[in-house]
C-alpha cells in the first residue's frame, strides 16, 4: 500500500518519536523504503522514502535522522537511523495488511458494511457511508447518541433508506459547506449540522458524486495522515461500486429514453410506444415537464433526497438527474390536472431550498425536448427573478414579447397609429395603447372592456372616443382591428 509522508510522521508521533513535519506534498504515492550506500550522496526520489542523517537533510540542524521523500521530511531528534527504519517498517507492514483485508473482502464479494468494519480498525472513529441523497449504506456499530444526537437517525437510515431531511438541508444550503460536495480528495471539515470536525471523501463513478465517506472525531482530533487514509479506503469504495454499478449507478430504462430524447439520439416509434406503456400513460393524455434546480452553488445531497422524494410521491410521472437538475416528465390528466399538479409540487418541494418551471402541457412523447427547453429556461428565469417558480403560463406574455422585439423586421410593420398612440403616451402618461389593446380583445363590448380597465363605462367611451379622433384608422373595419391587434402585440409597450 502506498503511504503519504503524513501518515508516516503521524505512525511516529504515536510511537514517541517526537518529529518534526517538513512536508508540502505528502501525497499517498510512497512504496517503500530506500537505503542510499555507503558514500553515495542523498538524491530525493518521487516513490521512495530514505533515511539519512538529519544534519544533512535539514542543512546542519541538531536533528540526529531524517525520512525523506522527495521534497517532503519528517525530521528526528534522538532516533538512529535502525530505529527508524524499524519502525517505518512496521507501519508499511500495518497498512499493507488493512489493504489486503480490503482487497480480499472485494474479492469475496462482501458487502460495503464489511468494507468499513475494515476501515474501522484503522480509523477507530463512529463512521458511515451515506448515498448521493444522504441515506446510510453503511454505519459502524457499538457508538450511541453520545457521538452526536443525529446518530441513532442515521442507523435508522440504513434500515428506513431514508435520508434525515434536516441534516441533508444543513449541510446542503451551508455555503461555506456546499462546494464539499465538488471535491475529489478527502478533507477534514467543519460540518453545519455535527459543529465539529468530520474526514469527509466523496466517491466518485463517471462523474457522478454516487456516495460519501464521513468520519466524525468523537474527542480525537484528525490528523494530516488521516486524511489520506481517508484516500486509499475510498479507492477501495470506489471499485467496489464499479463492480456493483447496477445498484448504484443506473438510470431505469423510461430514464435513459428521455436523456436520449434530450440528447437527440434516434429513437423509433417502438419506443414511443414501450415509454407510455411502462409510465402507464394513455394516448390522449397530457404531459408535461418540471425541471428543477437547487439554491446552491453546486449539486448537493439535498437534490438526490427531493429526487428520491418526488420518485415515491409524484404518481405516473419520470424523474430523474440531467444536467445537475431534476427532471420530471408528468402526466398532467393522472394527476387531476395542470393546477391540481402546480398546487402538489408547491407543498412538496422546500422554497427554500430550490427554485423550479414547469412547461405547457403536450401529449405526444415526440414533443418531450421542446417541453423541456421551455421547462428548463423558465426555471432560469425564476432563478433570475428570484421566484420559487415559474408556469409556462405565468411566463408566456413576457416570453413572447422578448421574442417578437428581437425581430427588427416585425417592428417595422406596426401601424403607425400604434406609434402615434405611444408617443402621446410617452408625453402625457395617458392609457391609449392599453386601452384599445383592452377593447380589441374583448372584441369591441364596450362593458367587458370598462370591467378588464376597472373604468366607468361613460369614461371608456369618452376615452375611445378621444383614440379615434387621433388615429386615421377605421376601428370599425375587422380586418383594421386584426393589424392593430397584432401590432399592438408586436410592440414593446405590450406590458404597460
Amino acid at each position: 500500500m502506498k503511504l503519504s509522508m503524513w501518515t508516516l510522521y503521524d505512525w511516529l508521533e504515536k510511537k514517541d518519536f517526537r518529529p518534526t513535519a517538513a512536508i508540502s506534498d505528502g501525497k499517498p504515492h510512497i512504496e517503500g523504503l530506500r537505503f542510499p550506500k555507503d558514500g553515495q550522496e542523498f538524491e530525493p526520489t518521487g516513490d521512495f522514502a530514505q533515511i539519512v542523517s538529519g544534519r544533512a537533510a535539514s542543512g546542519g540542524g541538531s536533528f540526529q535522522t531524517a525520512l525523506v521523500c522527495g521534497v517532503d521530511m519528517v525530521l528526528l531528534p534522538t532516533a538512529n537511523a535502525q530505529q527508524v527504519c524499524n519502525a517505518v517498517l512496521d507501519a508499511f507492514s500495518f497498512f499493507d495488511k488493512w489493504e489486503q483485508r480490503l482487497l480480499m473482502a472485494l474479492l469475496e464479494g462482501r458487502t460495503l458494511q464489511d468494507l468499513l468494519d475494515i476501515a474501522h480498525q484503522v480509523f477507530q472513529r463512529p463512521m458511515f457511508i451515506k448515498s448521493d441523497s444522504s441515506w446510510v449504506f453503511a454505519i459502524t456499530g457499538g457508538y450511541d447518541i453520545s457521538v452526536h444526537p443525529d446518530w441513532a437517525r442515521l442507523e435508522d437510515s440504513a434500515v428506513t433508506k431514508q435520508s434525515d431531511f434536516n441534516a441533508v438541508k444543513a449541510v446542503s444550503l451551508d455555503p461555506q459547506f456546499q462546494m464539499t460536495f465538488l471535491q475529489h480528495y478527502p478533507a477534514i471539515l467543519k460540518s453545519p449540522f455535527y459543529q465539529g470536525n468530520v474526514l469527509h471523501a466523496n466517491v466518485w463513478l463517471e462523474d457522478r458524486r454516487v456516495c460519501e465517506i464521513v468520519a466524525v472525531e468523537n474527542g480525537r482530533p484528525f490528523v494530516q495522515g488521516d486524511v489520506h487514509l481517508m484516500y486509499q479506503f475510498a479507492t477501495i469504495v470506489e471499485r467496489y461500486m464499479k463492480s456493483n454499478r447496477p445498484l448504484y449507478l443506473s438510470l431505469s430504462g423510461l430514464s435513459a429514453f428521455f436523456v436520449e430524447l434530450i440528447e437527440g439520439k434516434p429513437v423509433t416509434p417502438l419506443n414511443f410506444d414501450v415509454a407510455r406503456k411502462t409510465a402507464n400513460w394513455g394516448e390522449q393524455d397530457d404531459l408535461t415537464v418540471v425541471c428543477i434546480g437547487g439554491c446552491s452553488q453546486c449539486e448537493t445531497p439535498i437534490m438526490s433526497v427531493l429526487r428520491e422524494r418526488l420518485m415515491d410521491t409524484l404518481r405516473y410521472s419520470c424523474t430523474f438527474s440531467y444536467n445537475s437538475q431534476i427532471v420530471c416528465v408528468v402526466d398532467v390528466s393522472k394527476n387531476d390536472g395542470y393546477d391540481a399538479l402546480i398546487q402538489f409540487l408547491s407543498e412538496l418541494i422546500p422554497q427554500d431550498a430550490f427554485r423550479w418551471g414547469v412547461s405547457y402541457e403536450f401529449s405526444g412523447l415526440e414533443q418531450m425536448p421542446d417541453h423541456y427547453k421551455q421547462a428548463a429556461q423558465l426555471l432560469q428565469r425564476a432563478c433570475a427573478a428570484g421566484k420559487t417558480s415559474l408556469t409556462m403560463y405565468q411566463a408566456v406574455l413576457s416570453l413572447m414579447e422578448e421574442h417578437l422585439n428581437s425581430l427588427p423586421e416585425l417592428q417595422s410593420l406596426v401601424h403607425p397609429d400604434v406609434r402615434r398612440l405611444q408617443q402621446i403616451d410617452r408625453q402625457s402618461e395617458s392609457q391609449y395603447v392599453k386601452t384599445l389593446l383592452e377593447y380589441l380583445i374583448c372584441g369591441g363590448n364596450y362593458t367587458d372592456t370598462a370591467q378588464r380597465l376597472g373604468l366607468h363605462r361613460n369614461s371608456l367611451i369618452y376615452r375611445m372616443t378621444r383614440i379615434q379622433e387621433i388615429i386615421h384608422c377605421n376601428l370599425d373595419d375587422l380586418h383594421t382591428r386584426k393589424v392593430l391587434l397584432f401590432s399592438l402585440l408586436i410592440s414593446n409597450n405590450i406590458g404597460t
